[in-house]
């Protein structure tokens, strides 16, 4: 048979579907098993849950009842929670609530180069379609080498991406960035029902530290208790990267004094492998010799598309509150060319390089 009842998502209501599965391999003697499935929830998909189970009769309440173990099945896959009960057919005319877990609200991250993306990089459909399906992955991406002073191929990305999601998304940008005429944009493309954008601010450039200084944003993180997320986005000149990336103690000391907070993310691609940050050079390397800074993706992976083995693209926390939501062994290179079956050139249309990635989990 199959029952509907009223269960409870944070700040919205869910319908939940109970469907009674008898003589399925989780029979017992004294009881049956059933599935819970999150039936649909709207304007809060992913988000964090509150999830009713009921049993009859209220005697299986007791404390030595046997118990089961049964997946939530929700809009978003991160967010899978766990649900403890027992269910035991009997007259008894009314559900009895028999345990309750709010889901845990999570956030996946990537920095992506995507390299001199513009409009020739959206003209190839099969190109763009690979992005998009990078894209959709994450509720925050960094998007780094964004060349299009006019914004009409960031416009189209969106478009592209709204249209072939689930999921909605917005997106916030700086302003061209460069000492000469070579310019960059650093692009925040993220979920709306997710997260949104407290604050922004480009850092002031004042000594010159930084060729494409970094374009901060603090995010509001929804449904969770309050909690902020600052990204710090960096792409260094290769021949620069010892200096930037060390410059990027400075920028936590702005943060720091600006919004009275050391719990950052430092992201992008520092080009900090190989060649232009060698063994000899991490010594002089405050953000790597300071305390307080955890290096997520290590010196040995890979995080280029092509030929080369560097570790050019990182993602770094600091701040105690900032590494307890990042979820053990979480941070990792999405190996895209592997994922979408794709041949070195097909790849290599897409980036010379590879997202890397986090998730975050939110109380």
């Amino acid at each position: 048979m199959e029952m509907l009842f009223w269960s409870f998502c944070w700040k919205t209501v869910c319908w939940v579907r109970f469907k009674m599965l008898r003589e399925q391999a989780h029979k017992r003697t004294s009881g049956f098993s059933f599935h819970l499935e999150l039936w649909e929830c709207p304007g809060a998909p992913g988000s964090a849950t509150t999830v009713v189970g009921f049993a009859y009769p209220p005697s299986s309440l007791s404390a030595d009842s046997a118990m089961d173990e049964f997946r939530v099945d929700g809009h978003d896959s991160q967010s899978d929670a766990r649900l403890m009960c027992t269910l035991t057919p009997d007259s008894e005319p009314n559900p009895v609530p028999v345990y309750s877990e709010r889901r845990t609200m999570t956030l996946r991250i990537c920095a992506f180069n995507i390299q001199s993306f513009g409009d020739s990089k959206l003209s190839d459909e099969a190109t763009s379609e690979v992005i998009v399906k990078i894209l959709d992955r994450y509720d925050i991406t960094l998007v780094q080498e964004v060349r299009d002073s006019d914004l009409s191929a960031v416009n189209k990305l969106l478009e592209l991406l709204n249209s072939a999601s689930k999921h909605s998304y917005s997106h916030v940008i700086s302003e061209p960035l460069g000492r000469d005429s070579y310019k960059e944009m650093y692009l925040f493309i993220y979920r709306p029902k997710k997260v949104a954008v407290v604050d922004q601010l480009q850092y002031p450039n004042n000594k010159d530290r930084f060729s494409r200084p970094p374009f901060i944003v603090k995010f509001s993180v929804l449904d969770s208790e309050e909690e902020e997320l600052i990204l710090v986005p960096l792409h260094t000149p290769p021949n620069e990267a010892v200096a930037e990336i060390d410059s990027l103690y400075d920028v936590h000391l702005y943060i720091q004094k600006k919004w009275g907070t050391d719990n950052v993310m430092f992201l992008g691609d520092f080009n900090a492998s190989c060649n232009y940050v060698e063994e000899k050079d991490w010594s002089s390397i405050r953000l790597r010799t300071k305390e307080g800074f955890q290096w997520l993706i290590s010196d040995s992976v890979d995080t280029t598309v092509g030929k080369s083995d560097c570790a050019y693209d990182r993602i770094v926390v600091h701040g105690s509150e900032m590494k307890k939501w990042v979820k053990p062994n979480s941070a990792k290179v999405f190996d895209f060319q592997a994922a979408f079956k794709l041949s070195q050139e097909e790849a290599l249309a897409v980036s010379d390089h590879f997202p890397v990635e986090v998730m975050l989990k939110f109380p």
